[in-house]
């Protein structure tokens, strides 16, 4: 039997200042400051018949200051209309947290950390122009932005002294540019051209984490990298378009991506036993790509009455030196789509919304994850599943909202969830032969909540 306990205390100052010029050169501007600290404890008892009972009281306490500000200008250049947007922001955070509880799993001696208390500095100015011309059937944006973070650890007593740690910095220029063209009213085309920069998180630069008896650990990577990217997409739009008594809207889009020194959580070790545990690390992949489709549509009547859809499809390899493997965090494809009603009055409405998920299948999985014979991944099956909620505005102060979930009761699992996990367990290969394989019995514990309900009251004041 296992009981727990989760508390989470927020407090959350800021200051906000909006200014409006009018028509001059420097139309608006806006700027912030605030300071954030949260804490959260998590507390579990485990009472256990033959073992002797347990306890884990983990904490965790971030604290957060930080600065935005964004200015708009405009101006007519007699051939074009300029708008353009700039702006900073700067925030430093500081991240602790302790282990600690009772009967600790070798090699841990409570309390201790699971990271070093670390300080992490971001800082972002960007400028973007929007260009348009052509009475503005055509328009324009190209944008650059710079980025830069600071992540310093500082170990104490508590941090495991075998664990290294190090200080990292890094900064990059991104550009961007955009064009939207609508050479129709109802039909326009767009592509898009950007750079981008992802700096490492402390929790991925310098975790560190064992838990033999159940056969994994994690552990540090001082020398993880930022991640950098260059994307490509292009695209078309409809809108406005009068049919079957609706007005309809809807976008195609094809992407591409190109990521290198992608940040990604790799098993790099181990076979998931307590004699040889999984080992999990932040790495960078030194080359990635990603590519895709995404399509929407959406209907709505006079009457309240419409229609949504989506689909989306993603494929992705890493690209290591003389080989390529199925990107692992790549999800399956997805179709959603649905009946939506919305009071005219705005008193109530709801939605009726089917979502498919297709099968991650075995090509579109790095397989083998030790050399034991059958033991591949678990492949994730296609599943269905139907949502209904509805909402009441009771007042303009009072909201109800009701919904049922998954309504057909249906089993299934989230890739996001389960990848990295084996479809059977131990011995490799069985006694007789494959067809005596053993399915891993953990698959269940991933498995989502069958048919659910919620109500809901959110009050406004």
């Amino acid at each position: 039997r296992v009981l727990g306990a989760d508390s989470t205390n927020r407090q959350r100052y800021s200051f906000d200042h909006e200014m409006d010029f009018g028509d001059n050169f420097f139309q608006t501007a806006k700027w912030n400051v605030y300071s954030q600290k949260s804490k959260t404890r998590q507390f579990t008892y485990e009472d256990r018949t033959v073992l002797v009972d347990r306890t884990r009281d983990n904490l965790f306490d971030n604290s957060v200051i930080g600065a935005s500000a964004q200015a708009v200008a405009g101006f007519d250049a007699g051939w074009s209309d300029h708008r353009i947007v700039m702006g900073a922001d700067y925030s430093e955070t500081e991240q602790a947290g302790i282990r600690g509880g009772t009967v600790p799993t070798p090699p841990d001696v409570f309390p201790t950390r699971a990271f070093p208390v670390t300080d992490y500095k971001l800082t972002g100015v960007f400028l973007q122009d929007q260009i348009s011309f052509l009475d503005g059937k055509v328009t324009v944006y190209p944008a650059l932005r710079y980025d830069s973070y600071e992540l310093t650890p500082k170990p104490d007593s508590l941090y495991p002294t075998a664990v290294q740690t190090k200080p990292s910095e890094g900064d990059k220029v991104s550009p961007k540019i955009g064009v939207v063209a609508w050479p129709q009213d109802w039909f326009g085309l767009f592509a898009n051209y950007g750079e981008g920069y992802k700096a490492p998180e402390p929790s991925q630069v310098n975790n560190s984490f064992s838990n033999i008896a159940q056969g994994y650990t994690s552990i540090a990577n001082p020398d993880l990298k930022p991640e950098s990217s260059k994307s490509t997409e292009i695209g078309a739009r409809v809108r406005n378009i009068n049919a079957v008594g609706g007005v309809w809207a809807g976008e195609l889009v094809a992407f591409s991506a190109d990521y290198k020194d992608f940040i990604s959580q790799e098993m790099v070790a181990g076979a998931g036993t307590v004699l040889n545990p999984a080992v999990y690390q932040y790495v960078n992949v030194a080359a990635v790509q990603v590519e895709g489709i995404e399509a929407k549509l959406n209907a709505y009547w006079d009457n309240g009455f419409g229609i949504r859809a989506a689909a989306t499809y993603t494929e992705g390899d890493d690209k290591l030196p003389g080989s390529t493997t199925p990107r692992q965090s790549i999800d399956p494809y997805k179709i959603v789509a649905g009946l939506t009603f919305d009071d005219p009055g705005k008193l109530f409405g709801g939605q009726l919304i089917g979502t498919y998920v297709g099968p991650k299948e075995g090509d579109k999985i790095a397989q083998n994850i030790d050399a034991s014979p059958n033991n591949n991944l678990f492949e994730t099956p296609a599943y269905f599943t139907m949502d209904l909620t509805a909402y009441w505005n009771v007042t303009e102060f009072a909201t109800v909202r009701a919904g049922a979930f998954n309504l057909f009761d249906a089993k299934y699992w989230m890739w996001s969830d389960v990848r990295g996990t084996s479809a059977y367990v131990a011995p490799f290969p069985p006694t007789g032969g494959a067809q005596f394989l053993t399915a891993n019995p953990i698959l269940d514990a991933y498995t989502q909540t069958g048919a659910n309900y919620s109500v809901s009251l959110t009050l406004k004041y």
